[in-house]
């Protein structure tokens, strides 16, 4: 038949951000472009034509530019294979289609139960093998979803596995050559065989740290010397809102303990320092993009917060208490914002080691879905800073009382990433007492 240029995208760790990526560039290029899945894919934000006849469907596309099209599917907030006349029917009238032929339940890795699963389409012009970078270094059980179909592949040639006396497959970590060899076995020579004529290329994806970046041009050099055709790439840049809250009144200090002098500086500006060399750090090594807002009824603080190229909140309402800050930090984050990182300003002691690596594994368990909200914890105690994903903005803006962002992962226990740290690190100065008690650390 005739038809437009069809890609089916297969793997895991970001298929769907793939594909919003492709469509995006296919609409500017001014291609009319459809969307489809012969598994599950979540439902759009725009361009829906999900649920709508294939004329609706079609009408779409030629106004917008992009059309969503399948069946919603019986787990709610997904949609489906349309079946194969209005399959066919859009790819008549559609320039590009691009299809999600697999499904990972949001894990960064995947072996394929062949032949029922990945499902690409036999009209398909490319296939798109993709693969998460945030899997290395973690268990196969954790992060690689039905790791036991490729029991048969774990003790080739190395050894490895329970005969030759080690852990089992499923606490093995991913390493780079492994996940590599997993590929080839699973999707590349399968595909291969089945389409021998069609483009076939490696995405590997999430290579949103330095650390990552380098594990996947090693993977790359890996595919190219076996004759493999790879990609490593970020579908977009993280952008993290820090939001600093520095409007207390000290009342059980008796005075406004954040101007208070201690060691060598204001109780305040060891937090906005540390957080400014965060930002620093985040956007030179990681290539990501972070703004700190410092909340405060101060202008000391405020002013302190421009000099430093911030951007700072007046809080009228801090007799509310904490979360009128919460509340106006999150209102200037920027609507795009992925991440809101969440501080009190007196915790001195606090490292910014502790929280680079804080991040680095609460931003490789949301990429992967195993937390949307994070802490520091210590002695069994949650403490601050926390961190939410952007789906919270909402509940973030509507909080009320002095308890910040505990009432929400409260309601939410399973999404919550609690990170050890230090004790003394999640000390506060309360009182003045705890000033001339550590004046020195």
């Amino acid at each position: 038949m005739n038809k437009g240029y069809v890609i089916a995208a297969v793997g895991s760790g970001g298929k769907t951000t793939l594909i919003e990526h492709l469509s995006n560039l296919s609409q500017s290029a001014g291609r009319q472009t459809a969307v489809m899945t012969t598994t599950h894919m979540r439902l759009p934000k725009l361009h829906n034509g999900v649920g709508k006849k294939i004329e609706e469907a079609i009408c779409i596309m030629k106004q917008e530019g992009i059309v969503y099209f399948g069946n919603f599917a019986r787990e709610g907030e997904k949609m489906t294979f349309p079946g194969f006349q209005p399959y066919e029917e859009l790819c008549r009238n559609a320039d590009m289609i691009l299809v999600e032929s697999d499904g990972s339940r949001m894990l960064p890795m995947k072996v394929p139960d062949w032949p029922r699963e990945p499902v690409i389409p036999m009209n398909t012009d490319a296939v798109l093998v993709v693969f998460g970078l945030t899997a290395l270094g973690r268990p196969f059980g954790e992060a690689c979803q039905r790791w036991e179909l490729g029991k048969k592949w774990i003790s080739w040639e190395s050894g490895t596995g329970k005969d030759a006396g080690e852990p089992p497959m499923e606490t093995l970590p991913i390493t780079e050559t492994l996940a590599v060899d997993f590929l080839i076995r699973g999707y590349l020579n399968p595909i291969r065989f089945r389409f021998p004529n069609t483009p076939l290329i490696t995405i590997l994806n999430q290579a949103d740290s330095r650390y990552r970046r380098e594990a996947g041009k090693r993977m790359k050099e890996m595919f190219q010397q076996k004759g493999w055709e790879c990609r490593v790439t970020r579908m977009k840049q993280t952008k993290i809102s820090v939001i600093y809250l520095a409007s207390g009144f000290g009342s059980r200090f008796g005075g406004n303990k954040l101007l208070e002098p201690f060691e060598g500086k204001r109780l305040f500006e060891h937090g906005l320092e540390l957080f400014f060399k965060l930002k620093q750090e985040l956007e030179a090594e990681q290539g990501m993009s972070v703004t700190v807002i410092v909340v405060s009824q101060y202008p000391e603080i405020l002013e302190t917060g421009n000099k430093m190229g911030m951007k700072t909140v007046m809080n009228p309402y801090a007799s509310e208490g904490i979360t009128a800050s919460i509340r106006l930090g999150t209102a200037a984050a920027e609507e795009d914002t992925d991440y809101y990182v969440y501080s009190v300003a007196d915790q001195p002691w606090l490292k910014l080691e502790t929280m680079e690596a804080f991040l680095d594994r609460f931003l490789t368990c949301a990429l992967s879905g195993q937390a949307s909200i994070g802490c520091l914890s210590g002695q069994g105690k949650r403490g601050n800073p926390g961190v939410f994903h952007k789906k919270y903005r909402r509940e973030l803006s509507a909080l009320k009382g002095d308890k910040g962002g505990s009432q929400i992962m409260k309601r939410y226990p399973g999404e919550v990433l609690e990170y050890q740290a230090e004790e003394k690190e999640l000390e506060d100065i309360d009182r003045r007492n705890d000033i001339i008690i550590h004046p020195f650390g």
